[in-house]
């Protein structure tokens, strides 16, 4: 586990690290009320970036968010969905994972959830309530929507 010194963590705020994770955070500022959360054998990085009050991010395989990313407040960041086979208790099924990847320079709107076997490409933007799953951005684009959908391709960088 590395968390640098750069890194400002707010008050409220739960960072749970399980034994043989790998996990990085430098030179962030993770506000207050926000939960990170990487379980035994994930992989969880992330560098240069903001994360805004009440977020949560669910670690149990892989989330990486690279550089200059803004994570604007009460945003999901979950790399997992529970099995269900009709039968069992769901909590007996165990997980489905699949990683997350966050490019550089991308904005993630207000109440945004970010779901298993999602690539965002850098300079992304995700509009406020949106949902993403089982998807790869392009870069430059922005996204909006439960599922989201691209609206456009920004043409300068943000």
């Amino acid at each position: 586990m590395q968390i640098d010194f750069k890194t400002s963590i707010g008050r409220n705020t739960d960072i749970v690290i399980c034994d043989g994770s790998s996990t990085s955070i430098k030179n962030c500022v993770i506000n207050h009320g926000t939960v990170i959360r990487v379980e035994k054998d994930a992989q969880f990085e992330m560098q240069n970036s903001y994360v805004g009050f009440n977020c949560v991010i669910s670690c149990r395989e892989k989330i990486i968010i690279k550089s200059h990313c803004e994570i604007a407040e009460m945003v999901v960041i979950r790399d997992q969905d529970h099995l269900v086979d009709g039968t069992n208790l769901i909590k007996e099924n165990g997980y489905s994972n699949g990683a997350i990847y966050i490019g550089e320079n991308v904005w993630i709107g207000a109440k945004s959830t970010i779901l298993k076997n999602t690539e965002i490409a850098d300079n992304c933007i995700i509009g406020a309530h949106s949902l993403l799953k089982n998807m790869r951005t392009e870069k430059n684009s922005t996204l909006v929507g439960t599922p989201a959908k691209a609206l456009n391709t920004i043409s300068k960088k943000l």
